[in-house]
């Protein structure tokens, strides 16, 4: 067999070979959905989603010290320490707005035995205001160096901490306990 028949054979298989990758299947193609930040990795009431963050706010978690970042999940223990600004969302729409020269921590997520979601907080200093979703059955108590606020369903309000541990309370809608 010569040079030129090889090609001339190999050309021949090659022609023969397009019309079955024609007719094969192409791989089935999906349009891109829009960036989801949505955590799939747990329960939505076992943490809270970063929604907005503004500035230099640190997220310590273990023995980690790292940038906040948006659509982090936080989680029990989690600790935020914020010279800027942001905004966590709970399972159920309730956010978390807090301010900057705040530091608190997400001690506690979870839903207790009747489903009621319920979320615990502990701020040491700033402010954290909290607005509930308008599905939201959750219960947020806030741990003070001075006490404990606890905004039920439904509630709007702000919590501050100064320097000097005095505390101020300001319910814009709903109750608090």
């Amino acid at each position: 067999m010569n040079q030129g028949s090889f090609i001339h054979g190999s050309g021949l298989i090659g022609a023969l070979l397009i019309p079955a990758a024609i007719l094969a299947p192409a791989p089935a193609l999906r349009a891109q959905a829009p960036e989801d930040d949505t955590y799939q990795g747990e329960s939505p009431e076992r943490y809270a989603q970063v929604k907005v963050v503004e500035g230099n706010v640190h997220l310590i978690k273990g023995g980690s010290d790292e940038a906040l970042e948006r659509g982090i999940p936080i989680s029990e223990g989690d600790i935020l320490e914020s010279h800027g600004r942001g905004v966590l969302q709970l399972g159920d729409g309730t956010r978390l707005a807090f301010a900057a020269s705040t530091r608190f921590q997400v001690a506690a997520l979870f839903a207790d035995r009747q489903g009621t979601r319920e979320a615990l907080l502990r701020l040491d200093y700033g402010r954290i205001r909290i607005v509930s979703g308008d599905q939201s059955d959750a219960r947020i108590r806030v741990d003070t160096p001075a006490g404990t606020v606890t905004i039920t369903s439904g509630a709007n309000a702000t919590c501050d901490v100064d320097n000097d541990h005095a505390v101020r309370v300001q319910v814009n809608s709903g109750r608090i306990v």
